[in-house]
């Protein structure tokens, strides 16, 4: 009924990946290892925060480091740990970046679509197989919760498709090893350029303003996105700045929310840890 979700990259060696960060972490860069080890540290701090919901970066690269997230979801499980919820944040403009446009009015492309999904499943299930596994994806009203970022500019024909063309494909690779398919996606899509997939369930702001608070209201449901800061000026020209001032912004934004929690039932947190662009929390 009411979610914190907070996009989670995994883009991260102790020297490579995303290093140029303004606002340093503080442990020190070199230890954001990408190992399970790091990634149990940072699911503890983000279960210390309250997040029920991840939403962790789906691209063609580093994978293995997501695949340590899995691994160490998996862990602090065993030992009885209530772990945030996990659901793909599909990033279309880097998995297609440079490549033809993905038509997705044919069976190859609607294949290509889905199959980025299916591959973050597949990763996650390689390390968590015990029973309790689907139990910890991300459900709502019992549906599989899939996020995706922009999909205007690296996909073409987009009214091609559909919802049945993602769950059929999903259920052909999952059920019945995972019967959490059968009910269904839950689709949630940016809210603040169109165009978007037509069968969406919820649209959240996702990287596309710089600003602390910024609700959305989309088929009777409100969303908002929080930002503690922004400033990735180390990376663009002019770029963008938005101070942190001690928190006070990130903390007069919660209460904005807070203000109208009768009618907000999504807050998404813009980012956990986007390291070059500063949004991390």
């Amino acid at each position: 009924n009411h979610l914190v979700s907070v996009s989670v990259f995994h883009w991260f060696t102790a020297s490579g990946g995303q290093v140029s960060g303004p606002w340093q972490p503080v442990e020190g860069r070199t230890n954001w290892t990408g190992t399970t080890n790091f990634w149990i540290s940072q699911i503890k701090e983000m279960m210390a925060a309250d997040v029920d919901m991840l939403y962790v970066h789906l691209i063609p690269s580093s994978e293995q480091q997501r695949i340590n997230l899995f691994q160490a979801l998996g862990q602090l499980r065993s030992q009885g740990w209530n772990v945030p919820k996990v659901a793909p944040f599909l990033d279309p403009m880097i998995t297609w970046n440079g490549q033809p446009l993905v038509d997705v009015s044919t069976a190859a492309g609607k294949d290509t679509f889905v199959g980025q999904y299916i591959r973050f499943f597949n990763q996650y299930y390689s390390v968590n197989q015990d029973a309790d596994a689907d139990d910890y994806l991300a459900r709502i009203s019992g549906r599989v919760v899939l996020d995706t970022w922009h999909v205007k500019f690296n996909l073409t024909n987009l009214t091609s498709l559909t919802r049945a063309d993602v769950e059929s494909r999903l259920q052909a690779a999952f059920v019945p090893s995972h019967p959490v398919f059968t009910n269904g996606i839950r689709m949630v899509t940016t809210a603040l350029n169109d165009p978007t997939l037509s069968f969406a369930d919820e649209k959240v702001p996702q990287f596309e303003i710089t600003t602390y608070y910024y609700p959305v209201q989309w088929q009777g449901l409100m969303s908002a996105q929080l930002k503690g800061g922004y400033w990735d000026q180390n990376i663009r020209n002019p770029g963008s700045f938005l101070a942190r001032n001690g928190g006070r912004p990130y903390t007069n934004a919660w209460g904005l929310a807070n203000n109208v929690r009768a009618s907000l039932r999504r807050v998404y947190l813009e980012s956990w840890n986007e390291y070059d662009e500063g949004s991390g929390m």
